[in-house]
């Protein structure tokens, strides 16, 4: 809608928001951006965010709750990359 016409608070909140995630802003706003910045933008959220954040969990879960499953056991990610 008109009203809703880009509000700079709003950008910034945005942004703001999307900084505490590790979300790439460009990700959101897809209209204003190439498909190929995009597609590198996610490449790097999935490099540099999400992966690192599944290694942790995978390594808290080995830690954990693989110890109750024998020791041979153990749990890796699959490669998404």
């Amino acid at each position: 809608p008109k009203d809703m016409a880009s509000f700079p608070l709003l950008e910034n909140i945005e942004k703001k928001v999307c900084n505490a995630y590790g979300v790439p802003v460009s990700v959101l706003n897809s209209s204003d951006t190439p498909s190929s910045s995009v597609s590198a933008a996610l490449v790097d959220y999935a490099e540099h965010c999400i992966k690192p954040r599944l290694n942790a969990f995978v390594a808290k879960l080995n830690k954990q709750l693989v110890p109750y499953f024998g020791r041979d056991f153990f749990l890796v990610p699959d490669d998404f990359m």
